[in-house]
């Protein structure tokens, strides 16, 4: 919405100076700089439609571990976790500023930007902040907070390596662990590995939800630490869908 509304005051501000410096007047580059204008609500109708979806999402099925469905990723509406058709969790979007929001729209991949994740979870509840923090020029980093004590950090790798390899690579840092998110492609299924053991896989489900699939029994922390960079990463790399 914000990108339409934004080119149609670029293209208006274009047909204002050529009237100006030429004394031309083109009505129909106005009607159509409008048009833009027009369709800006309809895309955001549309993006607000994207996230009741989300927020109204219930697996179909009891058996599939843990589910979620992130089908709009810039709006601010709760999501939520099931693990085999139980409700265990809810996360959101923050924005510290409000323009912090209108750039993330502004831009083609909008999940990267001033990305902070807040998630509640239940049995035992717990608050956790995903929020964006210091980072090199390449590779972005979050850190994991609760109780306002940091518990975790995630960071990017981008690298030659990963690059030449075509990888979308994420590492969680935890109590001495490491765990290392990669895909080969963002739209295939995303590996979990902790070392060169393969834990855990995340793919799409068949109705467009986001699963995944534990291979270890892991600590109840450390799955909740997983849990989140599995949501950072959809949403840091958000081509994947």
């Amino acid at each position: 919405m914000t990108k339409l509304i934004a080119l149609f005051i670029a293209a208006s501000v274009g047909i204002f100076l050529r009237w100006q410096v030429t004394g031309e007047f083109d009505m129909n580059q106005l009607i159509l700089a409008s048009l833009l204008l027009i369709a800006a609500p309809v895309i955001y109708r549309f993006s607000r439609r994207l996230n009741t979806r989300d927020e109204q999402y219930e697996p179909e099925h009891s058996h599939k571990p843990w589910a979620t469905s992130i089908s709009e990723k810039w709006l601010t509406g709760e999501k939520y976790i099931f693990h085999y058709g139980r409700c265990e969790a809810s996360y959101h979007r923050v924005y510290h500023r409000q323009w912090h929001k209108v750039v993330a729209d502004l831009m083609r991949t909008p999940g990267l930007w001033f990305l902070n994740l807040t998630f509640k979870f239940n049995n035992p509840a717990a608050v956790y902040h995903v929020s964006t923090t210091q980072s090199d020029w390449k590779n972005d980093a979050y850190q994991i907070s609760k109780d306002d004590k940091s518990i975790a950090r995630i960071s990017t790798d981008v690298n030659l390596k990963t690059a030449s390899r075509f990888l979308e690579v994420m590492h969680l840092e935890m109590d001495g662990h490491q765990f290392t998110f990669q895909a080969k492609s963002i739209r295939a299924h995303i590996e979990v590995y902790e070392g060169n053991t393969l834990i855990g896989e995340i793919s799409k489900g068949k109705y467009g939800e986001k699963l995944f699939h534990p291979k270890i029994k892991l600590d109840d922390e450390i799955e909740r630490a997983l849990i989140m960079t599995w949501i950072v990463f959809t949403y840091r790399f958000d081509k994947y869908n």
